[in-house]
């Protein structure tokens, strides 16, 4: 028989795993919504924080499972990816490469300040196209920052050269 209270408390092993990832997911509130996004930080400031609670709010955006998962890593982590994302996009000198950069920049500074905090990261998705990522530290609850993408695989080949502009060499 299946004791739920042993699996949440990590006590039980079972064949069963997800339900038990899920049941340990949900009494750890690490299942969400966006509407537990918007109070718990609805107050703050960064950014494309306004136009993400406006979405969130209307109904506009959906929450990713994939930045739920329980698997947090550290701010130092993301740091070095977001380092070598930064480089490339300074590559690109359109108005949305530029903003991504600024983004990015920004990110990799507060990533910088606490680089062994775990760090949870909220994806929100807006159709048909849009993607805001958003990161929190998972101990201060503060948000690192945030960037908005499109996501190439729904966007048309004229719309994603436009967005992109050409490459400085």
């Amino acid at each position: 028989m299946l004791n739920l209270h042993e699996i949440v408390r990590g006590t039980k092993q079972t064949s069963q795993t997800s339900l038990g990832v899920w049941v340990m997911l949900f009494t750890k509130r690490l299942l969400m919504t966006p509407n537990d996004f918007v109070q718990l930080h609805g107050s703050k400031k960064f950014s494309h924080s306004e136009e993400l609670f406006a979405l969130i709010t209307k109904g506009e955006c959906v929450l990713s499972t994939s930045g739920l998962s329980g698997n947090f890593l550290t701010c130092r982590h993301y740091l070095g990816i977001y380092r070598r994302h930064t480089k490339h996009l300074r590559t690109y000198r359109s108005p949305h490469a530029v903003s991504m950069t600024e983004n990015c920049e920004f990110l990799c500074r507060e990533l910088e300040s606490t680089p062994d905090e775990l760090c949870r990261v909220w994806t929100f998705l807006k159709s048909p196209n849009h993607i805001f990522h958003v990161w929190e530290g998972t101990t201060t609850n503060r948000i690192w920052g945030c960037i908005h993408g499109i996501d190439k695989r729904y966007t048309e080949e004229t719309t994603w050269e436009n967005l992109w502009g050409e490459k400085y060499l």
